[in-house]
């Protein structure tokens, strides 16, 4: 083999080397606990590149982040502390969007605008915000953006205005997907997690998974998006978790405790479950089923509520099976004549059913929209 013909094939080797091997990962620092970083968090995401890693040291940012590139955020442990919050600027929040599902503003402290931006270790405490009209949000995923928001807190989104702790939606046809996962939302007046799509069939996935949530209205709402919400715990507020009549998905294995109104919320008009729940200490219902179809409601353990089950004179089809009623006063509330035999357990419940739906509740069932 001659000379030259070697020098091609070394060429071709190394061209095809430098096509299958990554390029380094971009890495940058925010803080004072590595040197060479950034003073704030948003100097570093207008350096960055897509990929980049930008890890933040503990400490406070009071900043508005927006994101507009795809990349990863995350909090580091410094010395003794692993706490990086981003807190409220003193000169307020500059950029202001327009959400689809409601029409009306939101002001989000962390607002990701792309694709493929993840969110981890990081507290988001809106103390001190002054919003005078629209919704205030923790982090806000906008249409057309997607990622994973993995071990985060948000907290103190309350005051005059509707507060949200970490918001996704999807107004746009093309599908995205967000995964909110191992996060902490709490000391939120209105709306914990919420995850929106104005299209039919959603364009927007959700996984829940694994939070622990408190809200003063509504905990996990999933607002027509195709979510699965498992194994969440929440507590307290006026609804546990939702579903809106155009939503898909499921609500398995989480436990919901000490809400004022629903324990599990269900309008639902496509097929799901609702399955292997864990709902104590509702101060009214514990499922409350708003004109579901198809829906699936089963081995679920309803414990201290004057409702167990409100069928809310449904006709369904739906299926309701091996539930644990315990401690209630009524059992099944307004089942329909239509609906046959009920098979679930019940202990100390006063009366197992009432139905034939001629017998209206005493107050009208509440809408869990947010407060105007």
């Amino acid at each position: 083999m001659n000379k030259y013909v070697i020098h091609l094939m070394s060429m071709f080797l190394f061209i095809l080397a430098a096509l299958v091997v990554p390029h380094s990962i971009m890495a940058s620092t925010v803080g004072s606990c590595q040197p060479g970083s950034y003073p704030t968090i948003s100097a570093a995401v207008a350096a960055a590149t897509p990929g980049t890693i930008i890890k933040v040291c503990p400490g406070t940012y009071p900043e508005q982040v927006v994101i507009a590139t795809s990349l990863t955020l995350e909090g580091i442990q410094g010395g003794n502390a692993d706490r990086a919050i981003i807190t409220v600027p003193g000169s307020g929040f500059s950029t202001v969007v327009t959400t689809p599902v409601f029409g009306t503003t939101v002001t989000p402290q962390v607002l990701v605008t792309v694709p493929g931006v993840n969110i981890s270790n990081i507290t988001v405490d809106g103390t001190g915000a002054s919003i005078s009209t629209g919704f205030f949000a923790g982090i806000f995923y906008e249409s057309g953006a997607s990622g994973i928001v993995k071990g985060v807190t948000t907290r103190n989104q309350t005051g005059s205005f509707n507060g949200v702790g970490i918001w996704a939606e999807n107004g746009n046809p093309n599908s995205e997907s967000v995964t909110i996962e191992n996060s902490s939302v709490h000391d939120v007046n209105d709306l914990g997690i919420f995850v929106a799509s104005t299209q039919i069939p959603p364009s927007l996935t959700a996984t829940i998974l694994k939070n622990d949530v408190a809200s003063s209205n509504s905990s996990i709402f999933n607002y027509n998006a195709n979510a699965t919400i498992t194994s969440n715990v929440v507590d307290g507020g006026n609804y546990g978790i939702l579903m809106y009549p155009n939503a898909v998905g499921s609500i398995i294995s989480n436990t919901v405790v000490n809400t004022m109104i629903y324990g599990i919320y269900d309008a639902a008009q496509t097929s799901h479950s609702i399955k292997s729940n864990l709902i104590w200490n509702s101060t009214d219902v514990g499922i409350a089923m708003i004109s579901p179809t198809n829906a699936t409601i089963e081995l679920n353990t309803i414990t201290k509520a004057p409702v167990g089950i409100e069928f809310n004179c449904s006709p369904g089809p739906n299926t309701v099976k091996s539930n644990n009623i315990s401690d209630v006063t009524t059992g099944l509330d307004q089942v329909p004549v239509s609906v046959g035999s009920l098979v679930n357990v019940y202990n100390n419940v006063d009366t197992i059913r009432t139905g034939g739906c001629g017998f209206a509740r005493t107050t009208a069932l509440p809408s869990p929209l947010y407060r105007n």
